[in-house]
């Protein structure tokens, strides 16, 4: 038989109180949280079409995005406009011109694992044979 814990009206009042004062900021969270939900949602959506729109680039650079290659700079001109605001111009340059994708540092130790792992797989399918 279980033993049933009863609590005395003086605990069920105080906590009854304690529901009272705090319900106002359960609900502000549970809004809150709607919204986030609302946000991750469109989020992933943004993330999404970038993704597809960039594939292209990402399958011709090996995994690069068009904001890991290029710098987006707005020049102010001398120009203004009719409101009196002065006129930009954006432009997308290259991050790195000469290579167009970044350029990978080796040390010397990558080098000579990389070459022992060659040499290795060199002698392994010389053996096959």
């Amino acid at each position: 038989m279980e033993n049933i814990v009863k609590f005395s009206e003086r605990q069920i009042a105080a906590w009854k109180r304690i529901a009272m004062n705090v319900n106002a900021d359960v609900t502000k969270r549970d809004k809150l949280i709607a919204k986030r939900d609302e946000l991750q949602k469109e989020i992933d959506k943004l993330n999404r079409i970038i993704e597809l729109n960039e594939m292209p680039v990402m399958e011709a650079t090996n995994g690069y995005t068009t904001s890991e290659l290029f710098v987006k700079k707005v020049i102010e001109s001398d120009k203004v406009d009719k409101d009196g605001r002065t006129v930009k111009t954006t432009r997308y340059e290259l991050r790195y011109p000469e290579t167009i994708i970044p350029v990978v540092t080796v040390d010397e130790t990558d080098v000579q694992n990389m070459q022992s792992i060659s040499e290795n797989i060199i002698d392994n399918t010389s053996e096959i044979q």
